[in-house]
């Protein structure tokens, strides 16, 4: 057998056996509870609460997205869900 039929050979079973193996890794290292909502909070532009101005968004993880609008006195919570 040549050198480069050997190559050739070698490469299409490292491709053959590492495909599965990367696929399961990465479904393994996927961060699951650090992308979950925890909480979402709306803002209103009075007591009233009749106009929203703002939406935020609490992630599992500590981090806080404002989706839209900003920030007021008057905010409603709804909790999501917990966190695992």
């Amino acid at each position: 057998m040549s050198n480069t039929l050997r190559t050739v050979l070698r490469r299409k079973l490292v491709a053959l056996v590492a495909a599965p193996m990367l696929l399961v890794s990465a479904t393994a290292a996927a961060p699951v509870a650090a992308d979950q909502i925890t909480y979402k909070e709306t803002f209103y532009s009075t007591a009233a609460q009749t106009t929203i101005v703002g939406v935020g968004y609490g992630y599992c993880d500590g981090d806080y997205i404002m989706a839209s609008g900003y920030q007021t006195a008057y905010v409603k919570y709804k909790f999501i869900a917990p966190c695992p």
